[in-house]
């Protein structure tokens, strides 16, 4: 029950990545607040589309329920906890992120994560 709208801008997910239940992310999105009219039966020239990458580098994982914007990049092992929204901000590297807006929890403890890939490719 994940969804994933790429539009022509795209979502790019590594190796690794992993997304929970009724979570989604938006490559495309209506702009509702500066002024346009908004929804897919709205001609094009009424509508102002938002539409930026998203990309999920590696080892990057979003929680159950939770939203992910057009712009979102997830730098490697950057994780998005349950119910939380990124609107379309940069998660750092080996980060825990939570809530709505989503801010870093902790940093996420990654040479374990790291050996276990190792082996698993071997």
């Amino acid at each position: 029950f994940a969804s994933i709208t790429g539009g022509k801008a795209g979502v790019t997910i590594g190796d690794f990545c992993g997304m929970s239940s009724q979570s989604k992310i938006f490559a495309t999105s209506d702009d509702f607040v500066n002024g346009y009219l908004v929804g897919p039966c709205v001609p094009q020239s009424f509508r102002n589309i938002i539409e930026k990458s998203v990309v999920l580098t590696k080892h990057c994982h979003i929680g159950s329920h939770s939203l992910i914007l057009p712009g979102s990049f997830f730098a490697q092992g950057a994780c998005l906890g349950p119910m939380s929204l990124n609107m379309g901000r940069k998660l750092q590297e080996w980060s825990y992120y939570f809530g709505n807006p989503a801010k870093k929890i902790y940093d996420i403890d990654h040479q374990q994560i790291l050996k276990l890939e190792k082996e698993f490719l071997c």
